[in-house]
């Protein structure tokens, strides 16, 4: 379903990388509610309602891996999503993902409150955002721009997401003397996590 990037749709973000793509696609006026952790770009979260919080009380490392963990086996979400205020910003559409357990609230929740909304009326629909890859990450902006009909500002937008690709990939040779450095990234550090999913591109 499709609609008029400047008419009547009404989006939750439901992880900043949803809020990013959904304001690159020049969609920031049409977002009404956002996660507690959403704080790019300044258009698309100003005055906007949140609608999430996060349940992660350790204040380390390893006591947050240890809540992750737990909180995992029991099938609990680690983060969870307000539905009064969800409810009210009455959303036509909720953009969020089902990749990743740890990372925002979990697919099963996202979809019992669409469904609970959908009880009094239309239910939102739900677009969920999968990327594992760079390549990914453009499909997924190319979606969203199809979804809300918004095809030619995603066009726009994955032009300078390649752009920048290439910035990076140049000013690297240029700098390069010698043997390349190798270079370990890690997400976390207690336990040793390192990046997945685009990260070793």
């Amino acid at each position: 379903r499709g609609d008029d990037p400047m008419g009547t749709a009404r989006i939750v973000t439901l992880l900043p990388s949803a809020t990013e793509v959904v304001a690159a696609c020049g969609l920031a006026g049409s977002i009404v509610g956002i996660t507690h952790e959403c704080d790019y770009p300044e258009e698309a979260v100003a005055g906007r309602v949140v609608c999430t919080r996060s349940e992660i009380r350790g204040s380390t490392q390893a006591a947050i891996e240890a809540e992750v963990v737990g909180s995992l086996s029991q099938g609990h979400s680690l983060y969870q999503l307000d539905f009064d205020k969800l409810r009210s910003v009455a959303p036509t559409h909720v953009v969020t993902q089902s990749l990743c357990d740890v990372c925002a609230v979990s697919a099963p929740v996202v979809e019992s409150s669409a469904a609970r909304l959908a009880t009094s009326g239309e239910g939102p629909h739900i677009v969920n955002l999968e990327p594992s890859t760079l390549e990914d990450v453009v499909e997924t902006i190319e979606a969203v721009g199809r979804v809300f009909g918004a095809t030619e500002a995603a066009t726009r937008a994955v032009a300078e997401f390649r752009d920048g690709l290439t910035a990076i990939r140049v000013a690297v040779d240029a700098t390069a003397r010698g043997p390349r450095q190798k270079v370990a990234f890690c997400e976390w550090l207690d336990p040793l996590f390192t990046g997945g999913h685009w990260i070793p591109e």
